[in-house]
């Protein structure tokens, strides 16, 4: 009898441990980097800021307006389309975000969706090595797509 109410209080606070733990607050984006990894270049609108990311390049810019009605939206244009895209601001399956320090890697494809890499990642990384990895908000595929422009 003695040993179960020694026991009762570890088991409480292990029960409080776990429940801390299931109501993680969510994970938050400072930094947006965008690798190229199309053959072609692309130019990234982000806010006021705009970039060229050539083929096998990078970018990298601040997470467009978080507080305003299309906060992180994001515009990418090649020679013949433009993709507007909806990047997520708070996260629960960016696989990285422990390590990532608000740093949100993403890597475009052929297929102009926006894959989640590795956040130390510079340079196009091995689809195999990232595609099992993508749940929920990843890819982030465009919300909107014009292909006739010439």
């Amino acid at each position: 009898m003695k040993l179960g109410f020694a026991v009762l209080p570890f088991v409480c606070l292990a029960l409080a441990g776990c429940e801390t733990w299931s109501f993680e607050t969510p994970w938050t984006v400072d930094t947006v980097r965008i690798i190229n990894a199309t053959p072609q270049q692309i130019i990234v609108t982000a806010g006021e800021e705009v970039q060229v990311a050539y083929a096998g390049k990078l970018v990298e810019f601040k997470f467009p307006n978080p507080e305003g009605l299309s906060g992180g939206e994001i515009v990418i244009e090649t020679h013949t389309c433009r993709f507007v895209y909806q990047l997520p601001y708070f996260s629960q399956t960016y696989p990285w975000r422990s390590v990532s320090a608000g740093l949100l890697a993403l890597q475009m494809e052929s297929d102009y969706k926006l894959y989640a890499i590795r956040p130390n990642a510079a340079k196009p990384e091995r689809f195999t090595d990232f595609s099992r990895l993508q749940t929920e908000e990843f890819p982030v595929a465009p919300d909107e797509q014009d292909c006739n422009r010439v």
